[in-house]
């Protein structure tokens, strides 16, 4: 998982027997994680050389410049094999302008086409998964 906070989505997949590891820009929340597998980096330059069958990235996208969203979307597509879920506030969600480090303020069918152009096919979001309004399922 980029962006992965202190690790509560790592903790409960490694508590359920499922291997998983995340990455975060913030030297705190890593001191503060809640699951060893956690550990520094920066979605822009990271590289490990490997791939996972799905990669998260909830809530980070929408956080960083213009500028810099095809590197993130590279690095992405570089750690995944298979699948990403990516979540996102779009426009029309309150969340979006309530929090004043979101940069990216866009509608989902402009993250849509961005995530299309890194070469990712979208894949239909179930209408019963929590925030779906705001969640975007691709494959590599």
């Amino acid at each position: 998982e980029f962006g992965a906070g202190l690790g509560p989505r790592i903790l409960a997949m490694n508590m359920l027997g499922i291997s998983a590891d995340g990455i975060e820009l913030s030297q705190w929340a890593v001191e503060h994680k809640l699951h060893d597998n956690i550990k520094q980096g920066n979605i822009l330059t990271y590289r490990d050389g490997s791939t996972r069958r799905l990669v998260l990235a909830f809530d980070i996208l929408e956080h960083l410049n213009y500028k810099d969203l095809d590197k993130a979307l590279e690095t992405i597509k570089i750690h995944t094999n298979k699948y990403v879920l990516i979540s996102i506030p779009v426009i029309g969600n309150p969340d979006l302008l309530k929090d004043k480090t979101h940069k990216i303020h866009e509608t989902m069918e402009w993250w849509v086409k961005k995530i299309e152009g890194i070469g990712f096919k979208i894949l239909p979001t179930p209408q019963h998964f929590q925030y779906w309004q705001q969640l975007i399922i691709a494959e590599k």
